[in-house]
Formats: structure tokens, sequence, C-alpha cells
């Protein structure tokens, strides 16, 4: 019998890289239900082929193999979408219709949504937490990040990426109307309280890093990296206090980073487009082998 040959490539690289930062829950599911590892907590994708992909669980390697057919981004959406039916979490269980009380702009390109939560408790909210919403036209749910949870309410704040699904329903909504939020992420951090830190990240990151700098409860050297295309979605963060130990600086290009100056850091989380944070972990990891580096593409350039 011939081997099963792994994909290769940094395109490869990328969508495994994506897919274990931005998708656990979901391979955690399909380990779950594809495989004899009933009980796993964790697990890692390990490698992509062009009939599954291998995970290993606390050093169990083991195979799931794709449902359906299609392009590579399909089949590995069919077989979370399959793991999910069987395990009894599909549609997920926590669905909850928020109604929009306001729909304001934020800086240059941001629409931040005010939305009373209707009774939805979640009181267990973090920075970076984030659901997946129902979009206008029967698109596959939009995930964005919840900015804020106050008083019966909800800010979610979307960067406009021009003409995109979720940028024109986000532009089109009217007070009154109801939103559907489906599930819940919650962002995984590298350990902040382990020395000096940076965050780092495009317009896209901007919401998450505002709620971490609104409750950053370290006292050690923090150094925050922004690059936006439009110089006034810097106004994005005016309303937001820096803590005392805080530096900001906007850059051109978020691998200007490499070549930041002073002591290396104990801890680095980014996001950006997928390409972008894979190239800048990269870069990061090759300067700071010792730093906890934890990069995430929020979302892809189109083809």
């Amino acid at each position: 019998m011939t081997a099963r040959q792994p994909l290769t490539g940094d395109e490869i690289y990328a969508t495994i890289t994506h897919l274990n930062d931005d998708h656990a829950e979901a391979l955690l599911y399909c380990v779950r239900a594809f495989t004899p590892q009933r009980e796993a907590e964790r697990a890692e994708l390990r490698q992509l082929f062009s009939d599954g992909f291998e995970v290993d669980c606390a050093g169990q390697r083991s195979f799931v193999p794709f449902v359906g057919e299609g392009t590579l981004e399909e089949q590995v959406q069919a077989t979370f979408l399959e793991a999910m039916k069987r395990l009894g979490v599909w549609p997920p269980r926590r669905v909850a219709h928020w109604q929009l009380e306001k729909n304001e702009r934020v800086g240059a390109h941001f629409r931040r949504l005010t939305l009373a939560l209707n009774g939805d408790d979640r009181s267990d909210w973090r920075p970076g937490d984030s659901c997946r919403f129902d979009v206008a036209g029967g698109q596959t749910p939009r995930p964005y990040t919840l900015r804020r949870v106050d008083a019966g309410r909800v800010l979610v704040d979307i960067y406009s990426h021009e003409s995109s699904p979720g940028s024109r329903w986000a532009r089109e909504l009217r007070p009154g109307e109801t939103v559907t939020a489906r599930g819940e992420r919650h962002e995984l951090f590298p350990d902040f309280a382990a020395g000096e830190t940076w965050l780092l990240g495009d317009e896209t990151a901007l919401p998450t890093i505002a709620a971490l700098l609104e409750t950053w409860p370290h006292h050690f050297p923090l150094h925050v990296l922004l690059q936006v295309r439009d110089a006034g979605d810097r106004a994005y963060l005016d309303e937001v206090p820096l803590p005392p130990e805080a530096r900001l600086t906007w850059v051109d290009h978020l691998q200007d980073a490499a070549g930041w100056p002073g002591t290396a850091p104990a801890a680095v989380w980014a996001a950006a487009e997928v390409g972008a944070s894979l190239a800048l972990k990269k870069t990061l990891k090759a300067r700071f082998p010792a730093a906890d580096v934890n990069t995430i593409g929020y979302w892809r350039q189109a083809p």
C-alpha cells in the first residue's frame, strides 16, 4: 500500500496554523466524532492530506477522513459540520438574539453596533471573545469580536472590508432589527504574566487590543505596534486609556517589529491577515526563540 503523502507549501502551512489557532474546538469535535478518542480534551492538527488530516492528541496520532467533495476549504468545513452533527452540537447550542440599538461609524472604517442582550448572559466575557453572526443573503455566519460587554449591552466593532458580505450587512443594519449570534470563542493568548509583552495587529485586531488595554492587569513593559492602511483608523484608540507601562507605536508594516529595539519579550500576541500573520510568526520566532509567540489570522486576502 502506498503511503499517504502530506500536502506541502506555504499556503498549506498557513492553513494548518489558521485551523489550530482559530478552529481548535472544531478539530476536537472531529477527534471525538471520527476516532476512538471519545474523551479527548485537546487536538492539534499536524498534517493535511488530499483525503483528510492527521491530529495529535496527547502524543497519540489519529487520522480524520474528509467528508464530502470540493476544495480543501470546503472539505474541511463539511467535515467540521458532520462532526458537530454526530456529537449533537449543531446547530451551536448557544444561540442568542440581540436587538440593535445603535449603528454608528467609528474611525475611518469601523461600524460600531450597540446591541441589547435581551436577557442573554455574557457575564463570562473576556477580551478577544467572539461570536459568529448571521449575515444577510444566506452567507455562512461571520465571526466578529465582542468589543465590550456591560450592563446588558454588547458592543461589536466591525472593520469594513469594502464590499464584503459582512461589511454590507453591518452598514445596512437599522436600530430595532434583531441580530443572531451563534456560539462563542475565547481567544487563546500567551502568558502575559510572564514578563514584557508585545501586542501587534492590523485594523481587524483593534477591537481585541482595545479590550486588552482597558483591562490590562500586569506591570511589565507593554509594547503595542499597530499597522493601519488608513491613518483615520488611528482615532479608534482615542477613547482607550493606555496602561502606565504601555507604549503605542504605529508602524508601516508589522514586519517592522522584527527590528524593534529593546529587550526580548516574554510573550507576543499578534492578529492580522492570514499570510501576514504566518510570516510574522516565523520572523518573531527566529529572533526570539524563547518567547511565547501566538499569532492568528483574523481574515484572508482575496486571491
